[in-house]
């Protein structure tokens, strides 16, 4: 089996980051140079027209340029009076051969004339500190008087970054300072090494492998041989992060062998392994999808281990696929712009990974998101550079400083601080929700490794039902005795947007999924999808986990219905239910309900008590979402939930339920949920917001009809 192998990896070992540039130019014989590579500029030499750069005994800055003495302006340092300085001449003069004029235009962007940047606002270039006001970072601190050039225009994301200047000679001995690195259109493998090798060294306390995480009979590609194999204690092994183009029965292998041609990520992958020092890598398409289904189900129900134990995740963040191949291994990245002058070279640092991440088509995707909240390291490798972050610091490919400074500086973090998922399921999910819907019948399996982190937790586990959270009895303050009730009807009272709830602004950002509908119930947040940047919480749930005085209604009652036909009890078997091997079809709940009525023009009817007027907007946009016939009117149930001061009135949640396909006599599905406000049980045991006590029976969004579906009792 022949497989390419990139040169870019025989590169001998990138130098330590304390060790200066040789060969520099001395300031008196240096002009201004611009480097925008490929390929990587030299230092020392001059620079051709086939390197895209602008040859120093050529080309000599504009009259303007030279008259603001930029290549002096540059090289501020902290102390010196602090200057902005005006560059709309650049756009407004195209003069190619200055150097400046080229570099800052090239800095504000192709669109930046067009958007009448010079005109009507002025762009300019700000020295300063560059972690000036910034939390932790005082002025005693190494790092304080480290300096940064900022191009300030009307593109506050900063497309090419900030400059920095390069290292050098000049540079004092032992002085910890941040300055440009050079970033190559092919990766220098040596310095994700020093990455990787300074983990392991300096953060055992928090990236240690964890003892007893090999998944047993998980198989690795054993890289120098080109084999399957199943992997040993001591083996450290690599994971891959990829966009998938298949679904699970279309993977290719048996389990054992690996095909004679594959994607050039997987082959990228491989070469990279290899090149950081490893020699096994786990990849799903060839590790995991061709074992046996019973197999394949039991180590995907602990990815959280498979990812936890490997030595390092690459994310392979710069493609829409499989065979666009690795950033820098064998395609080359996005050309770094960098500025020689007088005064030394200075280079950009390039979009912060996280913007540059977030816009991959590898964020959109849900079955990565498991993928970088559970591993302990993260190689990614982007458009432009590569970013590695561990669970102690992070770092950035075109921005060099000593690592034992890394852990308290912010580089534009990809991955939350907080790297046990369980500590925010709120949001985790809502992250799942908003991204590129993985198929229907595989949501869970994406997901499954985190809602195992979150059943793990030693301060509080989190376990689930069909994905929805079942918050801690500790999470849950000033309710005397937590029940197996309360903590399912806190999980059944999730939102997807706070902001809609509050305003009642009409949306349809939390749609079901196209798919068989016995898949998951509708009551469930895995049969549905978010749009991108909306917000997931769960209702009356402080900071995502605090349940403040929240319990279920008094007498509220909760059965849970299988494929198999059996009906059990939640709170006589509670978390056991969650742990059945059959689906789950419906729940029925035995609580207080109120009838609704949708009228033909799709308002709902000024009769209905203990909404408000958001609320009422909010079912009204849903249930025009839901395209429901106009010709008559249409029953909705409002069932309660969980609430406070149940005996005196308070805040509550309550479930919006439609019936399938607006048939009266088919089962009910979930179309929302909404916060009301109730005056109270009272002596009598009669909510204010009810007319009668009924039990509603709410199943998946399409499952065939049910005679006994809703009833008084």
């Amino acid at each position: 089996m022949r497989r390419k192998l990139s040169r870019m990896l025989l590169l001998p070992a990138r130098r330590p980051e304390s060790e200066p540039v040789s060969g520099r130019p001395s300031s008196a014989t240096a002009q201004p140079e611009l480097h925008q590579l490929p390929p990587r500029p030299s230092i020392s030499g001059g620079a051709t027209q086939e390197l895209g750069c602008i040859d120093s005994a050529e080309y000599r800055p504009c009259a303007r340029c030279a008259a603001l003495d930029l290549g002096r302006r540059l090289d501020w340092k902290a102390g010196q009076p602090r200057t902005w300085i005006a560059l709309s001449h650049v756009l407004q003069q195209h003069d190619k051969a200055c150097p400046y004029c080229v570099f800052f235009r090239a800095m504000l962007g192709p669109e930046a004339a067009a958007a009448g940047l010079g005109d009507k606002f002025t762009p300019y270039l700000r020295m300063r500190l560059a972690f000036e006001r910034v939390p932790g970072i005082g002025e005693r601190h190494e790092l304080a008087k480290s300096v940064l050039a900022e191009v300030v225009s009307r593109n506050r994301a900063l497309p090419r970054g900030f400059i920095v200047k390069a290292d050098s000679e000049d540079d004092e001995d032992n002085k910890a300072q941040l300055r440009g690195r050079l970033v190559p259109r092919m990766l220098d493998v040596g310095l994700p090494r020093q990455w990787l090798d300074h983990c392991r060294d300096a953060h055992v306390a928090t990236c240690r492998r964890p003892a007893d995480t090999l998944v047993p009979g998980l198989r690795v590609i054993d890289c120098v041989e080109g084999r399957i194999v199943f992997c040993a204690d001591e083996f450290e092994y690599v994971t891959l992060s990829y966009v998938c183009e298949h679904h699970n029965n279309d993977c290719q292998g048996d389990g054992c062998t690996l095909p004679d041609t594959m994607s050039t990520v997987f082959t990228d992958a491989m070469t990279l392994t290899m090149a950081l020092g490893l020699r096994y890598l786990w990849i799903d398409r060839f590790c995991l999808m061709p074992l046996p289904a019973d197999e394949r189900r039991r180590q995907t129900a602990l990815m959280d281990d498979i990812l936890d134990g490997a030595a390092l995740t690459v994310v392979a963040a710069s493609g829409s696929g499989e065979g666009d191949g690795l950033a820098g291994v064998s395609v080359p990245r996005d050309p770094q712009l960098s500025l020689k002058t007088e005064t030394g070279l200075f280079t950009t640092t390039l979009l912060k990974p996280n913007l540059d991440t977030a816009s991959s088509a590898w964020a959109g995707c849900a079955r990565t998101l498991q993928d970088g909240l559970l591993s302990r390291r993260r190689l990614v490798l982007g458009r432009s550079q590569a970013y590695f972050q561990c669970r102690a610091m992070h770092c950035v490919e075109s921005v060099a400083l000593p690592l034992r400074l890394a852990p308290g500086i912010d580089l534009g973090r990809v991955f939350s601080d907080q790297h046990h998922p369980r500590r925010r399921p709120g949001a985790q999910i809502g992250a799942f929700m908003a991204r590129r819907p993985a198929k229907l019948d595989d949501r869970l399996d994406a997901f499954a490794g985190v809602l195992r982190a979150w059943s793990r937790a030693e301060d509080g586990p989190v376990h689930h039902l069909v994905g929805l959270p079942l918050f801690h009895p500790d999470s849950f303050v000033d309710v005397t005795v937590v029940s197996q009730t309360d903590r399912l009807a806190v999980a059944l009272g999730w939102m997807p947007d706070r902001a809609a709830s509050a305003t009642g602004v009409p949306s349809s950002a939390c749609r079901l999924l196209d798919g068989d509908p016995s898949v998951f119930p509708s009551w469930t947040w895995l049969a549905w999808t978010l749009d991108d940047g909306r917000d997931f919480h769960f209702n009356l749930a402080e900071m995502g986990s605090i349940i403040d005085g929240v319990c279920a209604p008094p007498g509220m009652e909760m059965s849970i219905g299988f494929a198999t036909g059996a009906v059990l009890s939640w709170e006589i078997d509670g978390e056991a239910l969650g742990r059945r091997p059959e689906p789950v079809r419906f729940l029925r709940l035995d609580t207080f309900c109120a009838d609704l009525t949708l009228t033909p023009n799709l308002t709902l009817d000024r009769e209905a008590r203990g909404l408000t007027p958001q609320a009422r907007l909010a079912i009204e946009a849903w249930a025009l979402a839901a395209s429901p016939p106009i010709e008559r009117s249409h029953r909705l149930v409002l069932v309660l939930l969980s609430g406070r001061g149940w005996r005196w009135g308070g805040a509550a949640t309550a479930l919006v339920c439609r019936h399938r396909g607006w048939d009266p006599a088919q089962h009910l599905v979930r179309l929302g949920a909404v916060p009301v406000e109730h005056a109270g049980l009272g002596a009598e045991g009669t909510a204010a917001i009810t007319t009668t006590i009924t039990t509603a029976t709410i199943y998946q969004h399409s499952r065939a009809s049910l005679l006994h579906h809703h009833h008084n009792s």
